[in-house]
Formats: structure tokens, C-alpha cells, sequence
């Protein structure tokens, strides 16, 4: 597997992470 390909996919795989905790923070 391309080494930037797996960083991008990396940084948007901790991104969406990052979106649905700050999302589960404010339903809270």
C-alpha cells in the first residue's frame, strides 16, 4: 500500500473520530 495513502486515509479516519466525540460531547 502507497505510505501517503495510508497517512490520508489515517488523518481521516482520526478526523471522523474527532467529529463524533466533539458530536457525542455536545449531545451530552
Amino acid at each position: 500500500m502507497d505510505n501517503m495513502a495510508l497517512e490520508s486515509s489515517t488523518m481521516t479516519y482520526m478526523g471522523a473520530i474527532k467529529e463524533n466525540c466533539s458530536i457525542t460531547v455536545v449531545k451530552r
